[in-house]
């Protein structure tokens, strides 16, 4: 499974395979503020409501030992594949407050 990524306001990278992200997310590449949508849907959703992506956040990860958390501003993981030449191909942006 491979999914998109962006922050509000900025542009989709991706797509980028599961295992790949996850990797990015636990090494501080990704912030804990991204959104992530799966390759096909339409539904941007914050990585902290993904289980999985939530997890493998580096402040997640730095809470379980009782250390305090950190929101860092760190640049994206590089995806694998070239992102589609067409903007109509991504997925609509998630929605600002």
């Amino acid at each position: 499974m491979s999914w998109w990524v962006t922050v509000p306001g900025g542009h989709p990278l991706g797509p980028v395979p599961t295992g790949r992200l996850l990797r990015a997310i636990a090494a501080g590449k990704v912030p804990n503020y991204a959104y992530a949508c799966r390759v096909g849907d339409e539904e941007w959703t914050p990585l902290t409501s993904i289980p999985r992506f939530a997890d493998a956040l580096p402040s997640r990860s730095l809470e379980r030992y009782g250390a305090p958390s950190r929101n860092e501003r760190a640049p994206f993981v590089e995806p694998e594949t070239v992102a589609p030449p067409h903007r109509s191909s991504y997925p609509p942006p998630p929605h600002r407050p």
